[in-house]
């Protein structure tokens, strides 16, 4: 009789198990909360930045709570100057910050202090590529402690079908750096390489790459631009971007505004990554993204099944 009851109650457990798996199978945040995940909202400023709730503290009286983001396209987390003033931080000899994303520990992290008036607070790739962090776009969610494994297991039973792509990581053009890119066809050309930059308010491409190709700009759509890590910019907007393609395939939606062209931007990238290119934050929120830059994927909805992966 007991051997009867073991069993019942092992086939109980495995039912419960399935059912709850079975629950959330077209809901991702769902199953990774259930497989330990913890989840954070962000929220995008007019400036097309990613923010979150943080609190950022140098001893325990000492803390600031406020908005926290994320650059995949920089290797230092950043805080401002105002920033380092109220918590009365010397990158020099203080060097780290106890960091909390929301609500969770993220442990205690170095930090570069900025005077730029275009940053602001954040973590950049460095953190993420030592980090189960997982970026969704498209839900505006951060996931925490979320392995490969997890996402494979959602995949595999999922009713929503996903392009699993797989990024290149290269450590570019500063030496600690981790930024992940992808080698992309535009208009049917041979493919460059774009990097992966929701730091990058705009999805960008190379000047004069786009008109050594044939890409045409709208002459009537060209400004100055001073917010530029490299100074002045004068920048341009592509008109007939009409196919971005990866391994042959389409790699998602167009932007409808094309991209911005700045002239001399490129040319402060090593001529040896011939980088022609940046994804930015336009182009993952409109394609409803999902990266992880440690694990070197992004995960893209089809197209008909966007908006519905809640």
């Amino acid at each position: 009789m007991k051997k009867i009851i073991s069993l019942i109650s092992l086939l109980l457990i495995v039912y419960t198990a399935s059912f709850a798996d079975n629950s959330y199978k077209n809901n991702l945040m769902g199953y990774l909360k259930q497989h330990g995940s913890k989840i954070v909202d962000f929220s995008v400023n007019k400036r097309n930045e990613l923010r979150f709730d943080s609190v950022l503290c140098i001893s325990q009286k000492r803390c600031i709570g406020g908005k926290l983001g994320i650059d995949s396209g920089d290797p230092f987390n950043n805080i401002t100057l105002t920033t380092s003033e109220l918590l009365n931080f010397n990158a020099k000899t203080n060097k780290l910050l106890n960091t909390y994303i929301d609500s969770h520990t993220a442990g205690k992290l170095p930090f570069s202090v900025s005077k730029d008036t275009f940053r602001y607070n954040y973590l950049g790739n460095v953190f993420l590529a030592k980090n189960d962090i997982w970026i969704d776009f498209g839900n505006k969610k951060i996931y925490l402690n979320a392995s490969e494994n997890m996402f494979n297991g959602f995949m595999e039973n999922t009713n929503i079908t996903y392009k699993k792509i797989k990024l290149e990581r290269d450590r570019g053009r500063f030496k600690n750096g981790n930024y992940v890119s992808i080698y992309l066809s535009v208009n049917g050309n041979t493919p460059v390489k774009f990097i992966i930059d929701n730091g990058a308010s705009n999805s960008l491409i190379d000047y004069d790459y786009a008109k050594s190709v044939g890409i045409q700009f709208n002459k009537n759509n060209c400004f100055s631009s001073s917010n530029s890590q490299v100074g002045n910019l004068t920048l341009c907007r592509t008109y007939d971007v009409y196919s971005v393609r990866w391994r042959g395939n389409e790699l998602g939606n167009y932007l409808a505004n094309g991209f911005l062209a700045p002239q001399n931007f490129f040319n402060h990238f090593p001529q040896k990554e011939k980088v022609k290119g940046i994804l930015g934050m336009d182009w993952l929120l409109t394609n409803q993204a999902i990266l992880s830059v440690k694990n070197k994927v992004l995960y893209l909805p089809y197209l008909s099944q966007r908006k519905n992966h809640e």
